[in-house]
């Protein structure tokens, strides 16, 4: 369960086959449009995980990316900070993920033309905030280095 009191999503661990590092994923049952969920993703495109449909990993990046975003210009600033430490380690830790198994943000078949745009723009951002260990990661899953 999410730990935010009132909060609009689930928390569980998602393995891939065959690595040893889970990765926690959002089980969004929200349909806030903030959230960003492409018109376009449907249930084709989900995986299965203790028999609730999540996003596939590729989207995951976009949320990551987004949900930094938020906190970079969130007024609080142990929001900022939770964005530098623990959102850009996830980040850079996600992109090292999807590069070892060959997935590619930019080539899903639910990427809209206005949600990949959104993607290099979201990646650009982090780039300019953290440089070349930022722009190596990004690289890794098919996204421009700017």
């Amino acid at each position: 369960d999410a730990k935010k009191p009132g909060a609009d999503y689930m928390v569980l661990l998602y393995w891939t086959p065959l690595t040893r590092c889970p990765i926690k994923v959002d089980i969004l049952v929200s349909t806030d449009p903030k959230v960003e969920i492409p018109n376009s993703l449907g249930m084709d495109d989900t995986d299965e995980l203790s028999g609730y449909p999540v996003a596939p990993l590729e989207f995951l990046l976009y949320h990551k990316l987004l949900g930094w975003q938020k906190r970079m210009e969130s007024e609080y600033e142990y929001e900022r900070e939770k964005a530098k430490t623990k959102d850009k380690n996830d980040i850079l830790s996600l992109c090292s993920h999807l590069a070892t198994n060959g997935l590619r943000p930019l080539d899903v078949a639910f990427g809209s033309s206005r949600y990949n745009g959104r993607l290099r723009l979201r990646s650009e951002r982090f780039i300019r905030e953290y440089g070349n260990e930022a722009r190596h990661h990004l690289v890794l899953v098919g996204l421009p280095g700017y």
